[in-house]
């Protein structure tokens, strides 16, 4: 009793006083201690470009930015997007560095990446060049060492990055001479084409936490007694006929635990209402308070904690199916949800498919909810609009 009302008490700030307190002297405080569990999700959503940028003559600006002496010969791509939500701007830039008669072996190329907009994006890019193939090489394909190669061709940039490198992504370096000498190859007709995979991460989004329930454990003496009954049948008066199944029972533990089961008990309504192999689980979880391989059954004994009114079973039911959802099945979780009025799993998958939006939004099964329920495909809508907004 006193481990009972202990574990009402818990809260952020004693919570681990009580752990320590119940492994001295009391396991079933522990249970308690460790009994509460809450999930959100967080998710930013993506814009990704492959753009491609022709520098035509770009053999011969190599060879004159090689040879001049006004220093580096410079062009700039023209601007382009992801879309996201930052307005995101872009320019690719290729440079050649070097003057032949002072430094004979460090004429180089480079390109650059860099944000026009104000805004300070979080991205991920990899800079390619494409051979007469149109195959992709990273820039630095040199199998000579140089001073100034760095060999980067690939980074995931945040705001101290753009700080740290003036708003420009190094996406490699090249001395001329490697690329001229493999000229045929990546400078077909003179012209040098480059590729940039752009993706731009929105500012992340985090839907409210929701409370959940861990499985329920037996904590109480009451309940191990239940168990032993369940498990012995002794003092059963009731027999519940399934298909060629009979179910030795309790009437006193039906009538409390299930009243909407005890009156079908009474009138021999249950014949065709669930299979035996579910209605022996549900009986498990009436005297016990557990169910042995939830997950495999969880669905269906969703349906049977609706219909019988067992709102404890109902519970663990939706945290289980709630762990199985995947971008393929969410929107049927949803309607399973719907069907059987279950609040806790409708916020999972609700706030799953708000945070996956763009993928399962493209699935047959979501967008034949347009149809098939209307309703709540505009709630759906209006929730990721609302998000949408609370957050620009």
């Amino acid at each position: 009793m006193c481990e009972y009302y202990l574990s009402k008490t818990i809260s952020i700030k004693n919570a681990i006083r009580t752990l320590v307190l119940a492994d001295c002297y009391a396991k079933r405080l522990m249970d308690f201690s460790v009994d509460k569990m809450e999930k959100s999700y967080s998710y930013a959503n993506k814009h990704s470009i492959i753009y491609e940028w022709e520098i035509k003559e770009a053999t011969s600006f190599i060879i004159f930015s090689t040879t001049s002496i006004e220093g580096p010969g410079k062009i700039k791509s023209p601007t382009f997007s992801t879309g996201s939500r930052n307005n995101d701007q872009w320019h690719l830039v290729f440079e050649v560095m070097g003057d032949t008669r002072l430094l004979p072996n460090y004429n180089v190329t480079n390109i650059y990446l860099t944000s026009v907009s104000k805004c300070k994006p979080k991205a991920e890019c990899r800079v390619f060049i494409l051979n007469k193939n149109r195959d992709k090489h990273d820039f630095s394909f040199s199998v000579v060492s140089h001073p100034y190669e760095k060999y980067v061709t690939g980074c995931f940039i945040d705001a101290d990055s753009w700080d740290r490198f003036d708003n420009y992504f190094d996406g490699g370096t090249l001395p001329v001479s490697d690329l001229l000498k493999k000229k045929d190859e990546f400078l077909p007709n003179g012209t040098l084409t480059i590729s940039v995979d752009l993706t731009v991460y929105d500012d992340h989004v985090s839907l409210s936490n929701t409370k959940i329930p861990l499985k329920t454990k037996a904590t109480d003496q009451m309940i191990e007694d239940f168990k032993k009954l369940f498990i012995t049948k002794e003092g059963s008066d009731v027999f519940i006929a399934i298909d060629d199944k009979a179910f030795p029972a309790h009437k006193c533990i039906l009538m409390a635990r299930s009243p909407v089961l005890y009156a079908m008990v009474l009138h021999e309504n249950l014949k065709n209402e669930v299979k035996p192999g579910i209605f022996q689980k549900i009986l498990e979880f009436i005297y016990t308070c557990e169910i042995e391989n939830l997950d495999d059954h969880a669905e269906e004994l969703l349906k049977a904690a609706h219909k019988y009114e067992l709102q404890g079973l109902r519970e663990i039911c939706e945290y289980s199916i709630s762990d199985t959802l995947t971008i393929k099945n969410a929107t049927r979780i949803l309607l399973l949800a719907e069907r059987y009025n279950a609040k806790l799993l409708m916020d999972f998958s609700t706030n799953f498919i708000i945070a996956n939006f763009i993928k399962i939004a493209n699935t047959e099964e979501f967008e034949a909810l347009e149809e098939s329920h209307p309703s709540l495909y505009l709630r759906l809508l209006k929730r990721k609009y609302t998000t949408d907004m609370k957050n620009e």
